[in-house]
């Protein structure tokens, strides 16, 4: 009996050190777990298989949530594999956790950017309009989510906006073929807004558009029905007779001049 009580003992004391090792292991390396994970999901983000490195850097996220690096890896897999609300979801994440480090921005905005892209493409014009906000908001000089923003807010039937939009463009863009697409843009808008009939809206955009352009007479033609539309007869007519200068040969402006 003595002796089973010793054995006893020196179980129940090995079971101790065993355990008091395992935790002092554990204090010296608490992260191992956590970057033996993070550099798994790396490895399978280079090698396109998403998937699996997403279920890596969830699993970093459960167990040590503020670790922002896991975020942002399941933010550039998520774009990889075209998942544009997950990804700016995680990017955003990781912005938060990391207070803003440097090496999180580029990637919350090409989520955002992405985002904003794939949604005007679909016709998700409010979620685009969204994502292309938030982008500017962190980088107001870019032309071209200017330009994607307004023609998001056109597509929303929100003129007003997407001639704000238009304007910032046209102060950002780079002059060229860039300053044509924008003013492209805004013809477009205006027409889009006639068409929808808001003829207010129309007014201002075509307005804005022939201070650019001040020899496009279909323009002109666009804005003298929309003035007619709306009521401002004596806009109407002048905007008429400056079709005609333009393009003498044209008969319906010749046809609305004259009332018939």
């Amino acid at each position: 009996m003595h002796i089973r009580k010793n054995v006893l003992a020196r179980c129940r004391s090995l079971i101790i050190v065993v355990v008091m090792t395992l935790a002092s292991c554990a204090a010296i390396d608490p992260h191992g777990e956590t970057n033996a994970l993070m550099a798994e999901g790396q490895q399978l983000y280079s090698a396109q298989r998403y998937d699996e490195a997403i279920a890596r850097f969830r699993a970093v996220t459960a167990t040590a949530p503020g670790f922002y690096p896991a975020y942002v890896g399941l933010a550039r897999s998520f774009m990889a594999k075209g998942a544009w609300a997950d990804a700016v979801v995680n990017a955003r994440r990781a912005m938060e956790l990391s207070r803003g480090a440097p090496d999180v921005l580029p990637v919350l905005l090409d989520a955002l950017y992405g985002g904003g892209t794939d949604a005007l493409a679909r016709g998700a014009f409010v979620d685009s309009i969204g994502y292309f906000g938030e982008y500017v908001g962190h980088q107001p000089g870019n032309f071209r989510a200017w330009l994607n923003v307004a023609k998001a807010y056109a597509g929303n039937r929100q003129f007003i906006e997407a001639l704000g939009a238009l304007r910032r463009a046209l102060e950002t863009g780079p002059g060229g073929a860039e300053r044509t697409e924008t003013l492209q843009s805004l013809l477009a808008a205006g027409k889009q807004a006639f068409d929808a009939r808001d003829y207010g809206s129309a007014i201002n955009l075509l307005r804005e558009y022939v201070k650019f352009n001040a020899s496009d007479w279909s323009a002109y033609l666009t804005l003298g029905k929309a003035y007619w539309e709306s009521g401002a007869m004596r806009d109407a007519l002048s905007t008429f007779a400056r079709v005609l200068e333009l393009n003498p040969r044209n008969t319906e402006a010749l046809n609305l001049l004259q009332g018939r």
